[in-house]
């Protein structure tokens, strides 16, 4: 039987972390191992979580790493352990328990498939979907999900062939990750699901949407719970800050000289200026020096 290792992060999130592990833990298909990388927590939830499963192999970082970073790190020891399979799963959702079954059965029965994503719904919404599937926008380097918001009524229920896997939950094959590597751990966080995905692309990979594989996200959860400040809003300062860089890096990596980088050059100055103008009306000073400095390191900084 194939080896499944799923990779999940906590950063001071044991309330969010713990509900997910019981989940994974709890389906139709356990995975054989489970890695929980901890990125330098400091409200005692590493221990909680290394108490309360002991099955799970901790590995405990001295200060945050992000996201893809120490994805890579869990990655690396799932690789040297044997997984046939890693699943990266955010630590903010909930998984349904044939979730990890279903992604498994399309990838053994076709081994032109290079990774997964199930259909993904708000947690808070239980049939508003997130996440049904989704594609790279080249005019504007972002990665819309097809029927974010909708109900879900069955329209998105065939399986299909996809431009877009969503980091939220990734399936992927031992012999991709050889073949595209890990994530760009210089993203920390904000497109680095883009990024690994225009790199399948780029070597005519196989992603796929299985809408039979189902999980519910509490989106950003750990991010909002750690980052926002009295500056209020959905968003931190330094949130901003990745979002605007990362974008402008990703336009930058994989958009050569000509329309297609003058679009997305147009459109990332378009979002900036308004987010400024935004930031200035509601008088949310950190975070407008979140994207001026975001601005600076995108359009300035090394990719």
């Amino acid at each position: 039987m194939s080896r499944v290792a799923a990779i999940l992060l906590n950063w001071n999130g044991g309330g969010i972390t713990e509900p997910c592990l019981r989940s994974v833990l709890s389906g139709a298909r356990i995975p054989d191992s489970v890695i929980v990388v901890d990125n330098g927590s400091t409200d005692g939830s590493d221990r909680h979580i290394e108490e309360a499963f002991p099955s799970v192999r901790l590995l405990r970082l001295g200060e945050n790493f992000g996201f893809a970073a120490a994805n890579n790190l869990a990655i690396a020891i799932a690789l040297a352990d044997g997984a046939d399979y890693l699943w990266c799963l955010n630590n903010d959702t909930i998984v349904e328990s044939g979730c990890l079954t279903a992604c498994l059965d399309v990838m053994e029965q076709d081994v032109t498939i290079a990774a997964v994503s199930p259909k993904i719904y708000y947690e808070g919404c239980r049939n508003t979907l997130w996440y049904a599937g989704g594609y790279i926008d080249w005019r504007t380097m972002q990665s819309p999900h097809t029927g974010q918001g909708e109900k879900d009524t069955g329209q998105y229920d065939k399986e299909r062939d996809v431009g877009f896997l969503t980091g939220c939950s990734m399936l992927f094959r031992r012999s991709v990750v050889q073949r595209v590597g890990v994530f760009d751990g210089r993203l920390f966080a904000y497109y680095e699901d883009l990024d690994w995905c225009v790199r399948a692309a780029n070597l005519r990979l196989r992603l796929r949407y299985v809408p039979r594989a189902v999980l519910w996200h509490k989106v950003s959860a750990s991010v909002r719970k750690n980052t926002i400040t009295a500056s209020g809003g959905t968003a931190s300062p330094f949130a901003y800050y990745l979002i605007i860089r990362n974008r402008m890096w990703m336009i930058r990596k994989h958009c050569g000289d000509g329309l297609t980088r003058g679009s997305c050059m147009a459109s990332w100055g378009y979002d900036v200026v308004e987010l400024m103008l935004g930031m200035v009306v509601l008088r949310r000073w950190d975070k407008l020096r979140g994207i001026c400095k975001g601005v600076r390191d995108g359009v300035f900084g090394g990719v």
